[in-house]
């Protein structure tokens, strides 16, 4: 399983699963306006502390979900998205990403401390079954709207959406 564990610094594209990345772009010519969807691909577990840190070109993080059970293959299913989840979004992970509007998260174990601090624009947020941890200031300095936790959410830190004036609905 893949580990992101340094900090990206000359990417421009990173596919599904994480295996290639296309090169060539300084930092510089990734500020705005270019725009870039990150796709955390199923064979990441997690990553590490700043290693999309300040990107301002990001404007969305996802993590697909890995699939669907059915009548035919749900214990298959099941024991394919616990060996396929990504266990940790670390600190300051995406901080600063101040184009951030959008993060759909399946298949998310716990979200670290300040792994979404300073994504001013950072509006929508979806959370799935699986999510057990927010930790301290996750989401602080944020432009969310509305919050709906997972029934798995068992453990919410203090100030996880500090300093968030348009939260309306949790």
């Amino acid at each position: 399983r893949g580990v992101v564990d340094r900090r990206v610094q000359d990417y421009h594209h990173v596919n599904e699963t994480f295996n290639t990345v296309s090169s060539g772009l300084t930092r510089h010519q990734l500020d705005p306006p270019c725009k870039v969807r990150v796709v955390l691909g199923t064979d990441v577990s997690r990553v590490a502390p700043y290693a999309f840190s300040d990107y301002t070109c990001i404007v969305n993080v996802e993590r697909p979900q890995v699939g669907f059970a059915t009548p035919y293959n749900a214990e298959a299913t099941d024991a394919e998205a616990e060996k396929n989840k990504l266990m940790s979004i670390n600190t300051r992970a995406f901080s600063g990403c101040s184009e951030l509007r959008q993060l759909t998260l399946y298949d998310v174990d716990q979200i670290s401390s300040e792994a979404f601090k300073f994504c001013w624009k950072l509006e929508h947020c979806t959370f799935s079954t699986g999510l057990t941890q927010i930790l301290a200031r996750a989401f602080t300095h944020t432009n969310l709207r509305e919050v709906r936790f997972p029934k798995t959410l068992k453990e919410l830190q203090y100030g996880a959406f500090q300093h968030n004036r348009s939260l309306k609905i949790v």
